[in-house]
Parts: C-alpha cells; structure tokens; sequence
C-alpha cells in the first residue's frame, strides 16, 4: 500500500472547441484552455477520451470554432497540431486507434495542462469521419474502470476528483460512474474515509 494520494479524472471531447478563459475553484482563479487547470496540485491527473478523438476533421488556421478571440484561436491551434499528425491514416485494428487516440491525449494534456495519463474508451456509432464502433453498451463502462484500475496500481487514492467540464455524450456521466466504483475500491484499500468530488464549470 503506498501513502494516500490525490487522484484527478477529467473527460476530454473535441479540444478543438474549447476555448480560452477563466476557471476557479474555491475562490482560486486560473486561465488555460481546459477546466483541469485548476487541479495542477493533484498527485496523477488521467484525461479519458474517446478513441474517436482522431478520426475528426481538424479545422483549418483561423476557422472559426467556438469563439473568435486571438488567444481562443490558439487554444483551438494547439489541439488542430496535435490532431492533424493522425488526418489520413488508416486503421486495421482498433488497438492501434486506441494507442494513437491516447497518444494524442497525452501530448494534449502536456500541453494545455501538466503530464497526465490518458485513457480512451470506445464511443458509439460513427460519431467522427471514417469509423463506426459497435460496441455493447457495458463495453466502455467495463474498459474505462479497469484501465483506471490498472493506472492507479498499488497507489491508494483517498481524494479522487471527477472534472466533467469537457466531453461529450455519455462520457462525463461514464466518468463519474467509474469513479464512484474506483472510490470503492480505494475505500477497501485505505479502510478510511475516502472523497469523492465531481465538479462541471457554469457555461
């Protein structure tokens, strides 16, 4: 068992829409492009996304996303870098998706955020470009919770923080499920009280 740590879980959608602006969190304000900012103190930080993540147009410098301020642009110009390495490749197996899907996110979060790890989980239907994913509708519930299991490994998290700011669909609601029952885990672990904190920013 290791010492008590703090454990951040943050559903990631299209980063090509979001926006630069101000986030806070008891009283403390802070700027990026993703709500997750205000969590830079936690001990691991996991962004989850969907494998669909690089199967998306990327929008080309100086279209329009979801604002039209200079530093938005950059916000949207970062993911639009990330992305556009993965336009036009081809994908016979869904691992090799999923490995680059999480490639991405990490690069992602490195530099909109801090170092986390990522994990993706499979979306339903054909939510991007070129893909459909069938799936049975436990599939991602079942993939997310033990990929997070294996993340935390021996660690004990007593304070584990859902951010459900960002994503789409299914995937804050699949978040905050996931980590009702990683708390409950942790709880056996630690044999002590144990936090769970789910937090969404006012649009």
């Amino acid at each position: 068992m290791g010492q008590s740590k703090s454990l951040l879980i943050t559903s990631i959608g299209n980063p090509q829409n979001y926006s630069f602006t101000t986030y806070s969190y008891r009283g403390e304000p802070k700027k990026g492009c993703v709500s997750s900012v205000v969590f830079d103190e936690v001990d691991k930080a996991i962004y989850v996304g969907l494998a669909s993540l690089i199967d998306v147009r990327t929008h080309t410098q100086g279209e329009k996303t979801c604002g039209s301020t200079q530093q938005t642009n950059e916000c949207a110009e970062k993911a639009r870098k990330i992305l556009e390495k993965y336009q036009g490749k081809s994908y016979g197996e869904s691992a090799e998706l999923h490995h680059d899907a999480e490639e991405a996110l990490e690069e992602y979060a490195e530099s909109t955020f801090r170092s986390a790890h990522s994990i993706v989980v499979p979306p339903l239907g054909k939510p991007g470009e070129k893909y459909t994913f069938r799936f049975p509708p436990n599939t991602a519930n079942t993939i997310l919770l033990l990929k997070l299991y294996r993340e935390c490994g021996e660690e004990t998290y007593t304070r584990i923080m859902v951010d459900l700011t960002h994503g789409v669909n299914f995937l804050p609601t699949l978040c905050l499920k996931a980590a009702q029952l990683l708390s409950q885990i942790m709880l056996v672990r630690s044999r002590s009280a144990v936090s769970l904190e789910a937090s969404n920013a006012d649009p």
